[in-house]
C-alpha cells in the first residue's frame, strides 16, 4: 500500500484525515508549538470532537498539510479502537484500521501522522516506563471503491479524448 502513495496522494487530492480513538485515553496532537487536546479543542490545524457517556470516542479531524505528532495517554481500563482516514471534499479515499490495544492508566502511545508516508506505527509503552513495549501497524488499508471507479472512467475519458484528437487531427 505505501508503494506509490505520494502519487495517490497528488492524485487524489487528500486534502483532509480524521482519526477516530474510541477508548479511555485522552489526545494531544502538536504541531508547530500548537496543541490540541480536551482543554484546547479547536486549533488552525484541527479539531477534537467527544461522543459517549464519557467521551469514550474522540474523533479528530487534521488538515492534511504537514506532519503532526499524536499523544494517547490512558486514563483507565479497556480496549482503544483506533482508525485513521483520509478524505478529498468529504469523500474517504483509503482509510486504515489498528487492532484493538489494551489500555491502562499507565499505558503511553505516541504516534504521528505524516504527509509522505501512509504508514503510521502506534508505539505502545504499556506500563509507562518510556520504553516501547510494541509496535501496532494498521491491519488492513482500503479505500473507497467508488471514488477508484470514478477516477479510473474520468481517465478513460480523457485518454479516449486524447485518442480521438490523435486520429481526427483535434477535432475534439
Amino acid at each position: 500500500f505505501t508503494d506509490g502513495w505520494g502519487e495517490e496522494v497528488t492524485k487524489n487530492n487528500v486534502n483532509k484525515i480524521i482519526v477516530y480513538i474510541a477508548c479511555p485515553v485522552d489526545v494531544i496532537i502538536t504541531h508547530n508549538g500548537e496543541t490540541l487536546s480536551k482543554n484546547n479543542t479547536q486549533t488552525s490545524f484541527g479539531k477534537l470532537s467527544f461522543e459517549g457517556e464519557n467521551n469514550e470516542k474522540k474523533r479528530v479531524e487534521l488538515a492534511y498539510r504537514d506532519d503532526y505528532k499524536i499523544e494517547i495517554v490512558g486514563t483507565g481500563e479497556g480496549t482503544m479502537d483506533y482508525l485513521v482516514k483520509y478524505l478529498c471534499n468529504d469523500e474517504e479515499l483509503f482509510n486504515m484500521t489498528y487492532p484493538t490495544v489494551d489500555i491502562t492508566e499507565d499505558t503511553k502511545i505516541t504516534s504521528g501522522v505524516n504527509v509522505d508516508d501512509a504508514s503510521i506505527t502506534l508505539d505502545i509503552d504499556k506500563d509507562g516506563d518510556g520504553n516501547v513495549d510494541e509496535k501496532v501497524s494498521a491491519n488492513a488499508s482500503t479505500s473507497n471503491i467508488f471514488y477508484k471507479i470514478k477516477t479510473f472512467f474520468t481517465e478513460l475519458y480523457y485518454k479516449f479524448i486524447e485518442i480521438i484528437n490523435k486520429l481526427f487531427g483535434g477535432i475534439i
